[in-house]
């Protein structure tokens, strides 16, 4: 069990302790429905490689899923991004329904599912959706210290 609930990461971070970086891990598995579910609450983007253990073109695309999700370690350390593995073999009830091939990869922003059809896309497709949740960060927070309109009972 690590920081954010009942599911294992799955790969370690490249960065030990020795060289001086974070031992933070770098893409989680998918532990169940339940947690699954409470990660999507938690993350405004979450992206999902969804896999089998016998398949070899999954296994090709696990090492370039881990340097996408690499890219974007301080969105991760800032709580805006997350990277999840999804064994369809273990877990056939989340993603499995919506697969027809493996490798597949989903995004779900602010809880909402979408299917990267693309992996050679997944960076702009994430960049793009970070992009598009700073910019409502920033609107918002601006609506937040603007000043409250005058009132017209004032005289």
């Amino acid at each position: 069990m690590n920081q954010y609930g009942s599911f294992h990461e799955t790969y370690k971070s490249p960065y030990d302790a020795t060289d001086g970086g974070s031992a933070s891990p770098i893409v989680y598995d998918i532990d169940g429905k339940e947690s699954f579910q409470k990660i999507v609450e938690l993350f405004p983007i979450v992206v999902v490689d969804v896999w089998a253990p016998y398949c070899n073109p999954c296994k090709m695309m696990a090492v370039k899923y881990e340097n996408v999700a690499k890219m974007f370690q301080k969105q991760h350390e800032n709580h805006l991004i997350i990277f999840m593995k999804d064994n369809i073999e273990q877990h056939d009830d989340i993603h499995k329904p919506h697969v027809t091939v493996v490798p597949t990869f989903f995004m779900y922003v602010h809880g909402k599912r979408f299917h990267i059809p693309d992996f050679r896309e997944m960076q702009v497709t994430i960049e793009s959706a970070l992009s598009d949740i700073l910019q409502q960060q920033q609107q918002h927070s601006q609506q937040m210290q603007a000043p409250p309109p005058p009132s017209s009972s004032m005289r």
